[in-house]
């Protein structure tokens, strides 16, 4: 039996029934691999072809997976159809080091930061119509998370700790929040109206409203992370899961209290998750995504 097999046969028995809590389906990526949990199972739905994944997005409405690869050989944003995921479309291509991608699916629109080129784009689900919205006004851009339903944009910035705000296009950029360290993944949750992130550093979960005008400590599981960074952050029916670094997942309830951690076998650099829900409300279509690494 190789390494991965091993892997998921350790995944089966050490998270059971993690998709009766926690939406019908949850994405990881790790490293050089992205699981799939559904119905009590992990596979590896993508069996070749990764190079060293980072981000992960999902249209549930229509069945899209997106991911970012930021290995040498095959940079770029790709997509395949949830179900079938032999096909595999590498949307853009010419781009360094995507750390976050965020949809906006009443458009048809992914968005992305890329670290090494200091930019937030744009472009349509197929890659066409590619926009820069913004370039070299921050640090370390990390991640994108869309508000659709007002029409905003978050994403973090490791180089100024700061966390910024702007419109779908681009504009009325502002910083939300200027005393993060390391915001390693801001969600929108709909369900709270709040802005959720963690930070890498404290390895604390925030909370905010949309506008910045307040700011909690959600939960603290820096006694839990063992010197390993807080990295993925993804919200379902007001359940909250987070990754470390180390290849551990922290289930949260409602509150921010932690109710399970879950052991991801032997790998590590789980640096993204993305849950999708059984059946999705208007609500839950226009506002729950995510911003990740």
């Amino acid at each position: 039996m190789d390494g991965h097999n091993q892997i998921l046969r350790y995944l089966t028995f050490t998270l059971p029934l993690l998709s009766s809590t926690f939406g019908s389906e949850v994405y990881v990526s790790c490293a050089t691999t992205i699981l799939r949990y559904q119905d009590g199972h992990f596979t590896q739905p993508i069996k070749q072809g990764l190079g060293r994944v980072v981000s992960l997005a999902v249209d549930s409405d229509l069945g899209i997976l997106f991911w970012s690869d930021v290995s040498a050989a095959k940079r770029g944003i790709y997509r395949t159809k949830i179900g079938d995921f032999t096909k595999v479309e590498r949307i853009i291509s010419d781009v360094d080091v995507v750390n976050g991608i965020g949809l906006d699916p009443g458009r048809g629109h992914v968005y992305w930061t890329d670290e090494s080129r200091g930019t937030l784009e744009v472009a349509r689900y197929d890659g066409t119509d590619r926009v820069v919205l913004l370039v070299d006004q921050f640090g370390l851009p990390r991640g994108v998370a869309v508000q659709a339903t007002d029409g905003y944009l978050f994403w973090g910035d490791q180089g100024t700790g700061h966390i910024h705000r702007s419109r779908l296009d681009g504009s009325e950029r502002a910083i939300l929040l200027n005393d993060t360290i390391w915001p390693n993944a801001v969600v929108w949750d709909s369900y709270r109206s709040s802005l959720l992130w963690v930070d890498g550093w404290t390895n604390k979960m925030m909370a905010s409203t949309g506008d910045g005008d307040t700011q909690a400590i959600f939960s603290d599981l820096s006694i839990l992370t063992n010197e390993s960074s807080l990295f993925g952050l993804t919200v379902d029916s007001g359940q909250y899961m987070a990754t470390l670094r180390d290849g551990r997942i922290f289930l949260l309830s409602t509150n921010g209290e932690l109710s399970r951690v879950m052991e991801v076998g032997d790998l590590q650099n789980c640096t993204d998750l993305f849950a999708i829900v059984a059946r999705r409300t208007e609500e839950d279509v226009n506002g729950a995504y995510h911003l990740l690494i």
